[in-house]
C-alpha cells in the first residue's frame, strides 16, 4: 500500500498539524447530529475509526457514545496516533477512545470485533480500496455497519472573490491533480462516487449514500476568523518554502496534463492571494472567498454468514 509514497509526495498534507486544522471545521457543530445518523452511531457500541489519523473522526463519534462505548483509532503513523491520544486527552475522550498502530488492510482485530466500522477521507490514499473495505467488513459484527466518508476532487470549487482567473486556475489544478494521482500512483481523487459500488460487489446489504456539503465563507463567523488566518498563515509558510508549488506537485500535474506556464502562473497568483490574506484577521474577516466540496457518507450492513468476495475485479 502507499500511502507513504503518498505522504512523500504531498508530506504537508499529512502532518498532524495541517489534519487538524483542515478538519477542525470540516463537520460544523449543528452538522455533527447528522454524521451520527448517518452512520448509525448508538451509546454501549464498539466502534473501529480506520486510519483515523490524529483522531478527529475518532473524537466525533465518540460524542454519540453518551459515556457508554468505546472508539478504536487505527493508524500507521505513530506520530499522529500519540497527537491523538493527546487531543482525546485534552477532550476529556480518554476513557472512551483508544488508538493502535495497525495496517489498514491486515489488522490485528478479531473477526466480528466491532458493531461499526468507519473511516474518513481514506480511500483516496488507497490503490484498490476494497483491499481496506474487505478487512473492514471482517473485523466487523454481523448485523454491523461499515461506512465510509469520502470526497471527490470534482466537487471542490475554491472562489476567489478578487481574482476570477485563479479561480480558474485553481479548477485546473483539481483536475490535473487527479488526473496526475491516478497516473502516477493509482490513486481515485473521485472515490467518493465508487465506494457504494465496492460495498455492493463485496457483499454488503442495505448500501446507502448520503452527502454533506462542506460549505465556508471566510467572513463567516460561525469559524473563528483565527483559525482561518492560522490555515493560510500555515499554508503560506510551506508555499513561500516551496515557490508556490512543490516539485512534487508540479511533477503530479505535469503526468495531469498542466501546462507549465499555467503552472507557474497559478503559483504566482496562489502566494500573492495567501500573503495579502495572511496579513491580520481583519483581512480573513473582510474576505468573500468561498470554498465547497462535497463529502460522500457511503454504508452497508454485514449479513450474518458473510464471507469473503472471490470476484474477480
Amino acid at each position: 500500500m502507499a500511502v507513504r509514497t503518498l505522504a512523500k509526495r504531498i508530506g504537508v498534507r499529512f502532518s498532524g498539524k495541517f489534519l487538524e486544522l483542515a478538519r477542525r471545521h470540516m463537520w460544523r457543530a449543528e452538522s455533527v447530529p447528522l454524521l451520527l445518523r448517518y452512520l448509525d452511531i448508538k451509546p454501549g457500541q464498539r466502534i473501529v475509526d480506520v486510519g483515523c489519523g490524529t483522531g478527529h473522526l475518532t473524537r466525533l463519534v465518540a460524542q454519540g457514545l453518551e459515556g457508554r462505548g468505546e472508539v478504536v483509532g487505527i493508524d500507521r503513523n505513530e506520530q499522529l496516533l500519540r497527537q491523538g491520544r493527546k487531543l482525546a486527552r485534552e477532550a476529556g475522550l480518554q476513557r472512551l477512545v483508544s488508538f493502535r498502530e495497525d495496517d489498514v488492510t491486515k489488522m490485528k482485530l478479531d473477526d466480528d470485533f466491532a458493531d461499526r466500522v468507519i473511516c474518513q477521507t481514506v480511500m483516496w490514499t488507497m490503490r484498490d480500496p476494497r483491499d481496506a473495505l474487505r478487512e473492514m467488513i471482517r473485523i466487523c459484527k454481523p448485523g454491523g455497519m461499515v461506512g465510509t466518508v469520502e470526497a471527490s476532487t470534482d466537487s471542490i470549487n475554491i472562489f476567489y472573490p478578487d481574482d476570477p482567473r485563479l479561480t480558474e486556475l485553481q479548477r485546473a489544478y483539481w483536475k490535473h491533480e487527479a488526473k496526475g494521482f491516478e497516473k502516477l500512483e493509482g490513486f481515485d481523487r473521485n472515490v467518493g462516487y465508487r465506494i457504494p459500488r465496492y460495498l455492493h460487489q463485496l457483499g454488503l446489504k442495505r448500501v446507502r449514500l448520503d452527502a454533506h456539503v462542506r460549505a465556508e465563507l471566510d467572513m463567516d463567523d460561525r469559524i473563528p476568523a483565527r483559525d482561518k488566518l492560522e490555515m493560510y498563515r500555515y499554508l503560506l509558510y510551506w508555499a513561500e518554502r516551496e515557490g508556490g508549488l512543490s516539485e512534487r506537485e508540479k511533477e503530479t500535474l505535469k503526468a495531469g496534463g498542466m501546462k507549465e506556464s499555467e503552472m507557474k502562473e497559478f503559483a504566482t497568483r496562489y502566494l500573492r492571494f495567501l500573503r495579502n490574506i495572511s496579513k491580520s484577521i481583519n483581512s480573513v474577516e473582510r474576505s468573500s472567498l468561498v470554498n465547497t466540496r462535497v463529502y460522500f457518507i457511503a454504508t452497508g450492513v454485514k449479513s450474518v454468514g458473510w464471507k469473503p468476495s472471490r470476484v474477480k475485479y
